[in-house]
């Protein structure tokens, strides 16, 4: 990996890891689509513009069109239901489950991969994480301000997750 990947990779992670903080920030302007749609649309453009200066063309072959169509609303909806769960749970819990989806990712891998099994090591592993979601779920949270996080908030983060 070259240093220029790598520091791409770092900011990534670092935008990534303030999204449900910023998210949160702006809701009490922007209703949970209308944040997502503003994160899209500045996307989209990013996107298009680096397809154009590669060269790429923007259309879509007509076979094309089923799979992105149900990938599209599979994403809506991951994107919907993260959005609607943080006006219901504070950006704490929303951060830390939405990053479940690895727990996820490894258990229906184990069912549909052939070749991607699940270890006593990797169940040990997979045990750990689940442990720490029951423990965001029941703990104290431990939040003094007003921004209390909630279980329906986090069941719908949760679910953002799974999708």
């Amino acid at each position: 990996m070259t240093w220029g990947a790598g520091a791409l990779a770092l900011l990534c992670a670092a935008l990534w890891g303030g999204l449900a903080v910023a998210v949160r920030f702006t809701q009490e302007d922007l209703p949970p689509v209308g944040t997502a749609a503003l994160r899209f649309g500045i996307a989209s453009v990013v996107v298009a513009l680096w397809g154009k200066s590669q060269g790429q063309g923007l259309w879509v072959r007509r076979e094309e069109w089923k799979p992105i169509s149900v990938v599209g609303i599979l994403l809506f909806l991951q994107i919907g239901l993260f959005h609607w769960g943080l006006t219901q749970t504070n950006s704490a819990h929303g951060s830390v489950l939405i990053g479940s989806n690895p727990v996820f990712v490894a258990l229906i891998a184990h069912f549909m991969l052939l070749g991607d099994r699940l270890s006593w090591g990797k169940l040990a592993g997979l045990g750990l994480a689940v442990l720490g979601l029951v423990t965001v779920f029941a703990g104290p949270s431990g939040v003094t301000s007003g921004d209390p996080p909630t279980w329906l908030g986090d069941g719908i983060i949760l679910l953002s997750s799974l999708l």
